[in-house]
């Protein structure tokens, strides 16, 4: 009888382990859903709870661990919650961090800049920010330095305006609302109307082009790079003088390159869920 009770016992440890690890793992995905609520501006318990489609005390629960865990912080007096000091820390080593997606992009951006003679760079969306994470200069003397506007709010810049075309009504709308609060603390003007519109043509055209906006005589063509896990930019960044007599040619050469890389992620996502 001592092997079957051996058996037995095997059997019921294995259900329990299998049962904690879906637990585990159901929890990873709860938290993952959280952050990305809070990284889009969803930041109320309430909110995040509705969104999660999950109770008020489990979402209270979750985000406790992940507050300990320094990946949310807590606003003290309006009890709002926001990407806590670990997600600062990779903010601020984003090249680090979004190895994946420039492997995918770098050579077909150098490929674009070659061909142009302008300087190319990549972009990401974390929270309310921007986020330039890779560049490729141009070889004209006369040059835009992209790297110099690493980190910037979303609301500046047609490419900001493009990586926020890539998000859903509802995510855009708390996002504008956090946007507006922020800009009404630095005693800042705020158009939403204008910020919408450009939306709504970036959606309707596949790209968007700024000039002047982020600094005098600087034009900037922008493209959205899809099939990544966060909304992600490529733009072409050049002297206005330069750009502007062949703005259709380097936006034709902009689209087909933002849509190559996207076809690359897409392939390496399959067969990355295929292992």
């Amino acid at each position: 009888m001592y092997p079957i009770r051996m058996a037995r016992s095997l059997s019921e440890n294995n259900k329990t382990n299998n049962t904690s690890g879906d637990v585990a793992v159901q929890s990873i995905q709860r938290a993952a859903e959280i952050l990305n609520c809070v990284s889009n501006g969803i930041n109320s318990l309430t909110d995040i709870a509705s969104r999660c489609h999950l109770s008020k005390s489990t979402t209270h629960r979750l985000l406790k661990t992940l507050k300990e865990c320094e990946l949310i912080i807590q606003d003290p007096v309006n009890h709002q919650y926001y990407l806590g000091y670990s997600f600062i820390r990779l903010i601020f080593t984003p090249i680090t961090t979004q190895e994946y997606l420039i492997s995918c992009a770098s050579e077909e951006m150098s490929t674009l800049s070659e061909k142009t003679g302008e300087t190319v760079s990549l972009g990401i969306k974390i929270g309310l920010k921007n986020i330039n994470i890779f560049v490729v200069n141009s070889k004209h003397d006369l040059k835009v330095d992209w790297a110099n506007s690493r980190i910037r709010p979303l609301y500046e810049g047609i490419d900001g305006i493009v990586l926020l075309s890539q998000l859903d009504e509802k995510q855009i709308g708390n996002i504008l609302h956090n946007i507006k609060i922020e800009l009404q603390n630095k005693h800042g003007t705020f158009n939403l109307e204008r910020l919408k519109s450009r939306i709504r043509l970036v959606r309707q055209h596949g790209y968007g082009i700024g000039h002047s906006e982020n600094a005098l005589g600087v034009s900037c063509i922008s493209a959205p790079v899809t099939n990544y896990a966060l909304p992600a930019v490529l733009n072409l960044v050049g002297p206005e003088i330069r750009i502007r007599p062949k703005v259709k040619e380097l936006t034709l050469e902009l689209i087909a390159s933002a849509s190559r890389i996207s076809n690359l992620l897409a392939k390496r996502n399959e067969l990355n869920s295929q292992i």
